[in-house]
């Protein structure tokens, strides 16, 4: 089965839908809202350079021309940004939301303290879509089994969180500094997903990851590669994994599936890399589930001070 038709056969189960994706303007999270138009789904795209989006919303509704896309400023190093996000997405879709799909994040760049007291991988991987989640959580409450969708990664292996320097501020190492917010974020997401479904929610939390593929996440602008290197390190991901337009789709599959405690949604291979979407238990070491509540409390504290 090719990507088209994998569409095809589940455009059905997204058609109409109300879906909020942010970080669109390349890499998956673009691929993500391509599918989603050609899927007939209403997209509202969260994303800091609206003009980029506008462009590429105007150029995808040549290809479809009755897609219902809206971009809207989103700032995912900023709280209050953050929170006119969610006004806005409120005032589009005034009956509510299918799904939220967390997709933005970074990745390789300059370590920076922001004004929040965050390192902002940190805060941008784990605490701003903790903190947005939360603020749409009573528009996913009014539709029925809708979805709120966790991007986790396969760096989060062997990854367990430290009280002691959350942010892994002056820490080395993009790979252990990336996976560490993952980590932090999938932890949040498995006890939030306890919590709703113990109260009976409409909302059905999902943790996916897309594997391994090529996206912007190093691209030479944040300061870590050279022009070179990235386009170098881009032609070698390309040509040894999955191209975003695949690996996307796990994100697609969040939307019309539920996952169970523990358990989340990436490629069907055994190496959980290749392949299309498929609902997996989620393996990690019990000392690190164990971590869950702590981490979830310690998250929420922080994204009440907003």
């Amino acid at each position: 089965m090719n990507i088209n038709k994998w569409i095809s056969k589940n455009g059905e189960l997204i058609k109409n839908k109300n879906i909020v994706i942010t970080g669109t303007t390349s890499g998956l999270g673009f691929e993500a809202m391509k599918h989603l138009a050609l899927a007939f789904a209403n997209v509202v795209v969260g994303v800091r350079n609206t003009e980029r989006a506008n462009s590429q919303i105007e150029n995808l509704k040549k290809e479809c021309p009755n897609a219902f896309i809206v971009a809207v400023k989103l700032d995912l190093t900023d709280p209050k940004s953050i929170k006119q996000f969610s006004v806005e997405v409120n005032k589009i879709f005034t009956d509510g939301i299918d799904a939220l799909i967390n997709n933005a994040g970074i990745y390789a760049q300059k370590q920076k303290i922001l004004e929040t007291g965050f390192e902002q991988h940190f805060f941008v991987n784990c605490i701003a879509p903790c903190y947005l989640s939360k603020l749409l959580l009573p528009a996913l409450e009014k539709r029925k089994n809708s979805k709120l969708v966790f991007v986790s990664s396969i760096s989060i292996k062997g990854k367990i969180p430290n009280f002691d320097n959350i942010d892994k501020r002056n820490e080395h190492g993009d790979i252990k500094i990336y996976g560490n917010s993952k980590i932090w974020l999938t932890l949040y997401a498995l006890e939030l997903k306890n919590k709703l479904a113990k109260n009976n929610s409409n909302v059905c939390v999902n943790i996916c990851q897309p594997g391994i593929a090529a996206t912007s996440l190093m691209h030479y602008s944040h300061g870590k590669f050279s022009k070179f290197a990235f386009k170098f390190i881009n032609f070698g991901m390309n040509l040894l994994f999955p191209k975003t337009k695949k690996a996307c789709l796990v994100e697609i599959y969040s939307i019309f599936n539920n996952t169970n405690d523990y358990e989340w949604i990436c490629p069907s291979g055994r190496s959980n890399v290749y392949g299309y979407p498929k609902t997996k238990k989620l393996k990690l070491k019990k000392q690190v589930m164990a971590c869950a509540p702590k981490c979830f409390e310690i998250i929420s504290n922080e994204i009440s001070k907003f």
